[in-house]
C-alpha cells in the first residue's frame, strides 16, 4: 500500500501544474531526503512549470477545445481512482498543496531498511507560512474525524505531528507533518521525519550526496536551459528490492533484484531525467541519463554501442517514411552474452538452452547453419529502424522494421536464413521481383496472447536483400521499402536535415544513435486505434505498446477501460499541433544518455 501511494504521489507532481509563485533555490529536497532514496520527483520552480508547458505544443494542445472533453474524462479517472488515496494517506488534496506551494514541490520513496517503503513529500511555503500552518490545522481535524491517534514530539525547536490509524485492510498507517523554514515535510515514519530534521544544515548523508545520483543529474543538465522543470531519478535495483516484497512461497532466486544481479543488470546504478521547455529551435525537451560503470557482465555486456560516425540515413530509406533511426550496435558482443538471459527467460532457468539450440542449428541432421559464424559475424554494427503507415487506418497498415547492415558474404547471410526457415511449417515464402533472394514470413496471426491477453506482433517477415538483412512485423513493409521508387530518398528531405541540425546544436561528442519523426503521421494510426478501441488489430511495435498501455486502465472484474478514449478528438482535429520530433543517443562517462526534443513550428 505504500508503496502504491508512493507512486501515486510521484504522479501527481509530475501532472499537477502548481499555481504561479516565486523563485526558490533548486535541490532543496534532495539534501533532506535521505542516502537511502530508492525515487524521487521533483518540480523546481512552479512558474517555469506553468509558463514553459503552456507555451509549448503539448500544452496548447491540452489547453485545445477539441482535448476538453478527453481532458474531462482525464480529470475524472484521477478524481475517482487516484486523488482518493492521496487525502487518505496525507490528511489533504493536491489542490490544498498547491494553495500554499510558492516553490519546489517532490515526492519519494525512502527505504527505511526493514519494513514498508517510506514516502515523503516536501513543499516549499516559504511566504505562505500561515497558510500552511492553517492547512495543518485542517489535517488535523480531519485525522481526529476520522478517530487517527494523534501525537506530537518536538525535535530542535521544531513539532513533528503523527497520527495512526487503522486501514481498511486493518493495516496500521502512520502520517506526520512538519513545518520548518518555510518547508513543509510528509512522511509516513517519524523516525525519516526525525532523521531529515538532523538533515536540515548537514547534508552529508543526504541523497545529494550520493555519488550516483550526483552523476545521472548532472548528465541530465541541458545546456539551453538554465534550470530544468521537472527532474526525477530512479535507483532501478533498489527500488526493484523495496517495492517487490517475496511471498512466503517465493524462492529467493526468483526475485526480480536477483534477477538483475544474477545477468549484470545490477551495474546499472541510477536512471535520471529532466523535462524542459526550451529555447527555439525546440519546443519541449526530455533527456534521460543512465549512470552504469563498467567493467559490464552478463547480459548487461549487451549494450556495447560503438560511436556513430555520421547522421546520415542510407539511400535505401524511402522519403515519406515516418520515422527514421539510425543506430550503431556490437551484435557479436550481443550474441557473446545473450545465452544465460535466454535460458533464464525462455528455459525457465534450465542453463545451457540457449547453446543447445545454437548447437542444434549446426548439427548435420539440422539446418547446418552457425548463426554466429554464418550470420552474426558477417552482420555490420549499423541497425535501421523504420516506421511507416498508410491510409486508411488500421492495425495491418502500420509497420515497423528493422534492418541490420550485411558488411560481409551476403549471399551467405541470405543462405543461411534460408536453410533455417524452409522447412518450418509455419513459415511461408515469396518471391519479389527484381531480387534474387527469398522473402520469408513467420508465425500465424493473432490478436492476442491466450494466457495473459497482452498485445503480441501477429507475424515477421524476414529478407536478405541491398546488403541488409531486413526484418519487419510484415510482408508489405519490405516490398514498400524495396520497389518504392517514387521520390529522393529521406536522407535528402528537408525536414530530415531539420531535425539533424537541431541534434547537431546539442553537440553530441559520441553519438549513438538518431531518430527523426514526422509526428504529425508517427502517432496517427496507433492514436486512432486507441481511440476506436481496436488496439487489438496491433502489428507495428508502436501499436504493441500501445495495447499494453490501454490494458492497464481496465477493470480487473469487469475488463472495460476506466477511461472513456472514445472522447478523444479524431487525429485529423489536433494534427496541426505535432510538428518534428528528434532523439539522439550519446556516451557519457559511466553510462549513456538519450535526449529527445519536439521542434518548434
Amino acid at each position: 500500500m505504500h508503496v502504491r501511494f508512493g507512486i501515486t504521489i510521484c504522479s501527481c507532481i509530475a501532472v499537477v501544474m502548481i499555481s504561479p509563485a516565486q523563485t526558490t533555490e533548486a535541490g532543496t529536497a534532495d539534501r533532506l531526503l535521505p542516502d537511502t532514496t530508492r525515487a524521487f520527483i521533483v518540480v523546481e520552480n512552479a512558474v517555469e512549470l506553468e509558463v514553459a508547458w503552456k507555451t509549448t505544443a503539448w500544452g496548447q494542445l491540452a489547453d485545445s477545445a477539441a482535448m476538453q472533453p478527453f481532458v474531462a474524462e482525464a480529470d475524472r479517472y484521477f478524481q475517482e481512482f487516484v486523488l482518493p488515496g492521496f487525502e487518505e494517506n496525507t490528511g489533504t488534496t493536491i489542490d490544498e498543496l498547491r494553495e500554499v506551494a510558492t516553490g519546489e514541490m517532490s515526492g519519494a520513496l525512502v527505504d527505511p531498511g526493514d519494513g514498508p517503503a517510506v514516502t515523503m513529500i516536501i513543499v516549499d511555503v516559504r511566504g505562505k507560512e500561515s497558510e500552511a500552518n492553517a492547512l495543518l490545522a485542517t489535517v488535523a481535524d480531519r485525522f481526529t474525524q476520522r478517530g487517527a491517534t494523534a501525537d506530537a514530539v518536538q525535535r530542535d525547536s521544531v513539532e513533528i505531528r503523527t497520527w495512526v490509524w487503522k486501514s481498511d485492510a486493518d493495516v496500521d498507517r502512520v502520517a506526520t507533518w512538519l513545518l520548518k523554514d518555510g518547508t513543509l515535510l510528509f512522511s509516513t515514519s517519524q523516525s525519516e521525519s526525525e532523521a531529515a530534521l538532523k538533515r536540515w544544515n548537514k547534508p552529508e548523508s543526504s541523497l545529494s550526496s550520493v555519488p550516483s545520483y550526483q552523476k545521472a543529474m548532472a548528465s541530465c543538465q541541458v545546456e539551453q536551459v538554465t534550470t530544468p522543470t521537472l527532474r526525477w531519478f530512479v535507483d532501478p535495483v533498489g527500488l526493484v528490492r523495496l517495492v517487490h516484497k517475496p511471498g512466503p512461497f517465493d524462492e529467493p532466486e526468483d526475485h526480480p533484484a536477483e534477477f538483475a544481479k544474477r545477468h549484470g543488470l545490477d551495474a546499472v546504478r541510477a536512471i535520471g531525467g529532466t523535462v524542459t521547455g526550451a529555447s527555439a529551435p525546440y519546443d519541449l525537451m526530455i533527456r534521460v541519463a543512465i549512470h552504469a560503470p563498467r567493467p559490464h557482465r552478463g547480459a548487461m555486456a549487451i549494450f556495447d554501442f560503438p560511436d556513430n560516425k555520421s547522421s546520415t540515413l542510407a539511400d535505401w530509406v524511402p522519403h515519406d517514411v515516418n520515422m527514421a533511426t539510425s543506430l550503431h550496435f556490437n551484435l557479436t558482443t550481443a550474441f557473446d552474452h545473450i545465452g544465460g538471459l535466454f535460458d533464464d527467460l525462455y528455459a525457465d532457468g534450465i542453463k545451457g538452452t540457449f547453446n543447445d539450440i545454437m548447437n542444434d542449428l549446426k548439427a548435420d541432421d539440422g539446418p547446418r547453419v552457425d548463426v554466429r559464424k554464418d550470420v552474426i559475424q558477417n552482420l555490420g554494427s549499423r541497425i535501421t529502424i523504420l516506421n511507416e503507415s498508410v491510409q486508411p487506418v488500421a492495425g495491418q497498415n502500420e509497420h515497423s522494421l528493422v534492418a541490420v547492415s550485411v558488411d560481409n558474404d551476403e549471399d551467405g547471410v541470405a543462405q543461411a536464413v534460408k536453410r533455417m526457415l524452409r522447412d518450418d511449417p509455419g513459415v511461408k515464402r515469396y518471391r519479389v521481383p527484381g531480387f534474387a533472394n527469398d522473402l520469408w514470413t513467420i508465425g500465424e496471426s493473432r490478436n492476442r496472447d491466450e494466457e495473459d491477453g497482452a498485445p503480441r506482433l501477429r507475424t515477421l517477415a524476414v529478407m536478405v536483400a541491398r546488403k541488409q538483412l531486413l526484418i519487419a512485423t510484415n510482408a508489405v513493409a519490405i516490398r514498400n521499402v524495396l520497389t518504392r521508387n517514387d521520390g529522393k530518398p529521406l536522407a535528402e528531405a528537408d525536414e530530415f536535415h531539420q531535425v539533424m541540425a537541431a541534434i547537431n546544436r546539442l553537440k553530441p561528442s559520441h553519438s549513438i544513435g538518431r531518430a527523426s519523426s514526422r509526428l504529425s503521421r508517427d502517432l496517427e494510426t496507433t492514436y486512432e486505434l486507441i481511440r476506436t478501441g481496436r488496439t487489438d488489430e496491433v502489428e507495428s511495435v508502436y501499436g504493441m505498446f500501445a495495447g499494453m498501455a490501454v490494458k492497464r486502465f481496465r477493470d480487473t472484474e469487469t475488463g472495460n477501460s476506466r477511461i472513456d478514449f472514445t472522447k478523444l478528438p479524431e487525429f485529423d482535429g489536433i494534427r496541426k499541433y505535432f510538428g518534428l520530433a528528434g532523439l539522439v543517443g550519446e556516451h557519457v562517462a559511466d553510462g549513456w544518455r538519450v535526449t529527445g526534443f519536439t521542434l518548434s513550428k
